[in-house]
């Protein structure tokens, strides 16, 4: 299976060690494995291509990101208006009915969070929903998951519930 991680994470961060923990769970099943972190992505026209090569490749994406401010981190939006591009991922009919262009793939989320989940259960809903509807949605991308690891500062990665994400990306 051809699996794109999309992710914006620094080093030692609670979502480097999510990317660490997929590649390895992945790894294990001998799945190839392309990773864009969007703190050190490039966005020369060449780097675009090659995004957009390996995700059409892909059959599963992951989007891991932390919440900032109740959305993707700006660098995390870049990526994704960079390579979601009209006439790569979507197109318009001659009526004006967008039509999704990157079916037939499954993706999960997997947010972090500095609030515990229980001080934001709705907000963490609409945040879930963004991504699944107006990204994975639009493009034709089914979301088939999400799960969000609150009260989560950066760096903060001691006792952080590894078996409860990789059971979540194993079920």
């Amino acid at each position: 299976m051809n699996i794109f991680i999309w992710a914006n994470g620094r080093t030692g961060s609670n979502n480097n060690l999510i990317v660490d923990t997929l590649v390895s769970e992945h790894n294990k099943k001998g799945d190839r494995i392309f990773t864009l972190n969007a703190e050190s992505a490039s966005f020369d026209e060449a780097s675009i291509k090659n995004y957009q090569d390996e995700l059409k490749k892909a059959d599963f994406v992951y989007f891991t990101y932390p919440v900032h401010w109740g959305s993707y981190p700006n660098m995390f939006k870049k990526t994704v208006d960079s390579i979601l591009m009209y006439g790569y991922a979507y197109e318009y009919t001659a009526e004006g009915i967008p039509v999704a262009l990157l079916t037939g793939k499954k993706a999960k989320i997997i947010t972090t969070a500095g609030h515990p989940n229980e001080y934001y259960v709705e907000q963490l809903k609409a945040i879930h929903y963004l991504a699944e509807k107006t990204i994975l949605g639009f493009t034709g991308i089914e979301s088939i998951g999400a799960i969000n690891f609150g009260g989560r500062t950066r760096d903060k990665v001691e006792g952080f519930p590894v078996e409860e994400l990789v059971s979540f990306i194993n079920k």
